[in-house]
């Protein structure tokens, strides 16, 4: 007898979380898939710009206005020096400009009236005294030639006179200069004064701008290449 051949079973279809779990898979590969297609990979080395700053003078540091990873702009303070010395020279330099300025001024503007008055009255003065002091010497010439005073008190009255012609002398001088006015070259000297007190002021300004650093360019305090 012979057997009959089994039917065929046909196939059982896959539950549906199988199906739903392919399809997440898929959807995560092309996600990953797109992710990798974007990003770039390289290799290679970063150069960045290294500033030294530092002042041009030395000094002593009081005040440190920024940190190592702080960002700062061009023209930013950085921190502060001092001179114990500087500041008081600055002073005198300021002084010696005024100084000379005003010199210059007297000399450009001429005498003042008061000024040659007074002149004046000291010549008038000089002039007095060395027409007296002329006279007792001529007094005591006499004298002493007839033996009535000594050779000493004669020498001594010309010594007097001769002092008191002198003084006379050079106030006459002094009230010529003052009624002339000032002399080119004197003048010219003046304005050189001032131009080289104002020089050395300038230098010594300069040199306190100098004890306070800025940055000439932006970069971040503390970057390294």
């Amino acid at each position: 007898m012979t057997n009959a051949p089994e039917p065929t079973r046909p196939c059982a279809p896959r539950p549906a979380s199988v199906s739903r779990a392919a399809l997440l898979l898929g959807a995560l590969l092309l996600v990953d898939c797109h992710d990798r297609s974007d990003a770039i990979e390289a290799a290679g080395t970063i150069e960045l710009t290294e500033t030294d700053v530092a002042s041009t003078t030395a000094g002593r540091v009081v005040h440190v206005l920024v940190e190592e990873g702080d960002s700062v702009s061009a023209g930013d303070t950085l921190v502060t020096l001092t001179q114990s010395t500087l500041q008081p020279d600055i002073e005198q330099r300021r002084a010696r400009v005024a100084s000379a300025q005003a010199e210059l001024r007297d000399l450009e503007a001429g005498a003042r009236p008061a000024e040659i008055e007074r002149a004046q009255a000291e010549l008038r003065s000089a002039e007095s005294e060395a027409e007296r002091t002329a006279r007792d010497a001529e007094r005591l010439r006499g004298l002493a030639a007839a033996g009535h005073v000594s050779q000493a008190q004669y020498d001594a009255a010309q010594g007097t006179a001769r002092v008191a012609a002198g003084r006379r002398d050079a106030a006459r001088e002094a009230l010529r200069l003052l009624q002339q006015g000032a002399r080119p070259q004197q003048v010219s000297a003046a304005r050189a004064a001032v131009a080289n007190a104002r020089a050395q002021l300038a230098m010594a300004e300069a040199t306190a701008g100098d004890l306070v650093p800025f940055l000439p360019l932006p970069l971040v305090p503390g970057e390294r290449p």
